[in-house]
């Protein structure tokens, strides 16, 4: 074999061998993104549940929102309720939703939800806000979130999920009040949201099936 051949034959299984190595890597790097973005995401399932029911003993079981209620929840794309259960018992529900009305524009959550309808926790996932003023929806700048804890719909009226200037009862931030209202408003919407679409459905599998239900 000619030694012209040989260099094309070496040079062909260098350039095989590149491929095979890019796709490799590309492979692993997707897979190590994928993988930390869902700990990630259980990280924030897990903040918006009560305190004491975190731990390995808490599944979540993922179901599409149904496309009729995308528009509400500012979910462009869907996205997943997640059920939340404990020794195979549904404890509540983790719900994303967006609001468009921030100051900064979208203002991405997620509402966690028990199943006689008052809030765990909320959590921003993503947002532009300014910086020392509407970023005080973020839990690592303020407590502020925390205020929506045991909230329901009853636990005040609807005409009271606002802000206090407003006639609600929800404080406002010095200098930002359009990124709070924002989220107020967006809360209100999601347990109105899980009141129509899910809490009856929790609360009948809880009380017919006691032994463990996986919705």
């Amino acid at each position: 074999m000619s030694s012209s051949i040989m260099t094309v034959l070496k040079l062909g299984l260098l350039i095989f061998l590149c491929l095979v190595l890019i796709a490799t890597t590309e492979i692993f790097a997707r897979q190590f993104i994928v993988a930390s973005e869902d700990r990630a995401n259980q990280k924030y399932l897990l903040q918006v549940l009560p305190e004491g029911l975190h731990g390995d003993t808490i599944e979540f079981t993922p179901l599409p929102v149904d496309p009729r209620y995308w528009q509400i929840l500012g979910l462009s794309d869907g996205g997943d309720v997640h059920i939340a259960h404990q020794h195979q018992l549904p404890i509540g529900v983790v719900i994303p939703t967006v609001t468009a009305a921030g100051y900064g524009g979208n203002i991405h959550l997620l509402v966690g939800i028990d199943l006689a309808g008052k809030i765990t926790g909320v959590r921003v996932t993503e947002h532009r806000e300014t910086m020392g003023l509407g970023d005080a929806i973020d839990i690592t700048q303020s407590l502020w979130v925390e205020s929506f804890i045991g909230r329901s719909l009853t636990d005040p009226k609807p005409s009271r999920w606002a802000l206090k200037l407003d006639g609600g009862i929800y404080d406002h931030f010095t200098g930002a009040t359009i990124t709070p209202r924002a989220v107020v408003n967006q809360v209100l919407v999601t347990l109105e949201y899980f009141t129509e679409q899910h809490k009856e459905t929790l609360e009948r599998s809880h009380r017919d099936h006691p032994e463990g239900t996986v919705l």
